[in-house]
This record gives C-alpha cells, sequence and structure tokens, in this order.
C-alpha cells in the first residue's frame, strides 16, 4: 500500500510521470522538451519530491545523518539537491567544442562540497581521459 501510494503521488510530478508513463512520455517530449526554463522547474520539483520522501525514510529509520523531512529538506537535503542538479548540468552542458575530451566529471566542482565537513570539491590535475 505504502508504494502504490508513492507511485501515485509520483504521477503528480510530470517529470516522474514522464519516467514511468509511456503515453505521458510521448506528450511530454512535444509540449514540454523544447521549454527549458518549464522543463528545469519540472526537474527540480522532481528531484525535491524524491529528496524529500528519501529524508523521511531516514528519519524513519533514525539514521545519523538528517536531510529533512518529507515535508521540508532542511540545508544540507536542499545542497544535495542543488548538486544533483549540478551534476545533471554537467551531463547536459558539455559544449561541443569540448566535446572530444570533456566528461561531466572535469566540470567546476567548486559547487560540490562534502555535507559532513563543507570541504570544497577540487579540480582533477588534468582532463579525466587523460588519466591513467
Amino acid at each position: 500500500l505504502w508504494n502504490t501510494e508513492v507511485v501515485m503521488n509520483g504521477m503528480q510530478q510530470p517529470a516522474l510521470r514522464y519516467q514511468m508513463d509511456l503515453n505521458y512520455a510521448s506528450v511530454w517530449t512535444e509540449k514540454i522538451f523544447e521549454n527549458n526554463d518549464r522543463l528545469d522547474i519540472l526537474w527540480h520539483d522532481s528531484f525535491t519530491y524524491i529528496w524529500r520522501n528519501i529524508a523521511q525514510d531516514i528519519q524513519d529509520v533514525s539514521f545519523s545523518v538528517d536531510i529533512g523531512t518529507a515535508e521540508e529538506l532542511n540545508e544540507t537535503g536542499e545542497n544535495i539537491i542543488r548538486m544533483h542538479e549540478e551534476a545533471d548540468y554537467a551531463r547536459w552542458d558539455i559544449h561541443p567544442k569540448d566535446s572530444d575530451w570533456k566528461t561531466f566529471r572535469d566540470s567546476d566542482p567548486s559547487d560540490f562540497v562534502s555535507l559532513f565537513t563543507g570541504e570544497s570539491a577540487v579540480p582533477f590535475q588534468k582532463h579525466w581521459i587523460d588519466m591513467d
């Protein structure tokens, strides 16, 4: 019953429904996919929905990390969403002139921080593809 409720609520999130409903996906592709601003908002809402469910699971099992609840994420939870979105952008926004060497691992790491120490990630010393 709980899984059914989660799926039914997920179907109210357009970006999640896109992944679960083939009929909806075809309409999504025609109507929404070209509108980048709206698409960004829909993906953000879906990430938030997923992470709020994860936050509640974390609370329910008394896990030692607190990212918020199903109702609201705290600062740590919001940071997870921000870094998740940055990681996605790193995959989608590789400029064609850089595509022969650049991977998402070569993106600017300054937006990625440890949830525990607050330390920022540092860049690789050379391109990922050139590492041994």
